[in-house]
C-alpha cells in the first residue's frame, strides 16, 4: 500500500518547539536542521521537556548565520553558529558523548533567565559524527536515537477515540513531536505502522529501527508547556499499547538508507510513499 505525506516537522533545539515544513531533506548526516542544537546543564548533560517543560513555549527559527530564539513574551535573541574558536565541551545525549561548541554566555544568561535554571546552549559542528545504534553508516544529530520519526493520522484517531469514551480531551499530534505524519484513508490501520519494514520514495528506503517508547513529554501541551495533570495521553496508551519491556508505544524511528550514488532526498507535503511489510 501507499500513504501520504500529511505533516512535516523538524525542532532545530532538541526539546523546543516544532517548526511545520513544506519539504524535508534526509542526507548522510541525518535529517537537515533538526536537532542540531541543544540545551545543557552545568556539566554537559543534555535537558529536555522531560525536566523543563517550559521549554515548549520557547521558539527557534533558523536565520542565514544561526537561530533567533523566542519566548512566550516576544522577547527574541539572535545566536551565531559558533565559530572555530568557540569553546568546545563534552555533552551527553543518553549513552553517547560528544564535542559540541559554545552558543556563548549571553544567550546562556538569557535561556537560564527564562527557563528558572542555569542552562548552555551547543551547537554540533560538520565534522562531530554521533552514530546511530545499530546502523553504523549512518549519523543523527541530538535527537534521542534516530533521524526520522514517523506517525499516523489513523493511530491518533484511535487514540483519541479511547480518550473521548473517558471523557477526556482529544490531543493533537504536536504532543508526539514526530518528524513524518502520514495518512492512508480508509484502507490504513490505526498502529498498522509498528509492522512496516520499510517505507520508499524515489530510490530512498527508510527502514523501521524500532517502535518509539514514550515518557512524559507526551503530556505536555506544545503551546503552554502545561502538563495534563492525569497525565494523558500517557495514561490511555498505557492501557493497550505497551510492550514486553513495559515501554509505552506511538509511531516508529526511520533510518535512511540510500542506494547508489544517493546522497540526498527530499520528502514533500503530499508526497506518497510506498509500504513494504519485509
Amino acid at each position: 500500500m501507499k500513504v501520504t505525506v500529511d505533516g512535516l516537522f523538524n525542532y532545530p533545539v532538541k526539546s523546543l518547539r516544532a517548526r511545520s515544513q513544506q519539504q524535508l531533506t534526509l542526507d548522510a548526516a541525518g535529517l537537515q536542521g533538526d536537532r542540531r542544537w541543544m540545551i545543557v546543564d552545568d556539566k554537559g548533560g543534555f535537558i529536555t521537556q522531560r525536566q523543563c517543560p517550559k521549554m515548549a513555549t520557547l521558539s527557534a527559527m533558523p536565520v542565514a548565520d544561526g537561530l533567533k530564539l523566542e519566548n512566550l513574551a516576544g522577547e527574541v535573541i539572535a545566536v551565531r553558529i559558533p565559530g572555530a574558536g568557540a569553546p568546545a565541551l563534552t555533552v551527553q545525549v543518553w549513552q553517547d558523548s560528544c564535542l559540541a561548541k559554545s552558543a556563548g554566555e549571553e544567550v546562556d544568561r538569557w535561556l537560564s533567565d527564562y527557563l528558572g535554571q542555569s542552562c548552555h546552549l551547543v551547537y554540533m559542528p560538520e565534522d562531530c559524527r554521533r552514530l546511530v545504534n545499530g546502523f553504523m553508516n549512518n549519523l543523527v544529530g541530538f535527537a534521542d536515537g534516530y533521524p526520522l520519526l514517523l506517525t499516523s493520522t489513523a493511530s491518533l484517531d484511535e487514540l483519541n477515540r479511547r480518550l473521548s469514551k473517558k471523557g477526556a480531551d482529544a490531543v493533537p499530534m504536536s504532543r508526539f513531536r514526530p518528524n513524518l505524519v502520514v495518512e492512508g484513508g480508509e484502507l490504513l490501520e490505526a498502529f498498522a505502522e509498528d509492522g512496516w519494514a520499510a517505507l520508499t520514495i524515489d530510490g530512498l528506503r527508510l527502514v523501521n529501527a524500532k517502535p518509539c517508547g514514550r515518557c512524559m513529554v507526551i503530556t505536555t501541551d506544545q503551546l503552554t508547556g502545561e502538563k495534563h495533570r492525569r497525565r494523558e495521553p500517557l495514561t490511555t496508551l498505557r492501557e493497550f499499547r505497551i510492550d514486553a519491556e513495559g515501554e509505552i508505544l506511538f509511531g516508529i524511528n526511520l533510518v535512511p538508507e540510500f542506494s547508489g550514488l544517493q546522497q540526498s532526498q527530499a520528502i514533500k507535503l503530499g508526497d506518497w510513499l510506498q509500504v513494504h511489510l519485509s
